[in-house]
């Protein structure tokens, strides 16, 4: 496996330390017998929300997976992302603490 790309701190510290956040699974691509992180499967959760993001590495850009009927709430949740996915300076870490951020913002006026 090929972990140059990805820091286990950030497991830990999202699937054990945080309530809104979690990296539910590293996503694999099998390259000459050996296999590369390219992206991460997560979950951010408000009280009984869910909504399941991924992180694409090669891209360095996050999608939302529209898992219910309210399109609406998805397409503005997509607009908070947007910028995220132009910006080339930001760390995962802080892109992942700046999703917490602005959900949380969302939500918690929903």
């Amino acid at each position: 496996i090929d972990n140059e790309n990805f820091d286990y701190k950030y497991l830990q510290k999202y699937n054990h330390d945080n309530k809104h956040f979690s990296i539910m699974n590293i996503i694999f691509n099998k390259t000459n017998e050996k296999y590369k992180i390219i992206g991460y499967d997560c979950i951010y959760q408000y009280e009984n929300i869910h909504i399941k993001l991924e992180y694409d590495l090669l891209n360095r850009t996050w999608r939302i997976y529209n898992q219910q009927s309210n399109s609406e709430q998805y397409q503005y949740l997509n607009i908070l992302l947007e910028d995220l996915n132009y910006s080339q300076n930001i760390s995962l870490d802080q892109q992942i603490q700046i999703i917490i951020k602005r959900f949380n913002n969302y939500f918690h006026g929903y």
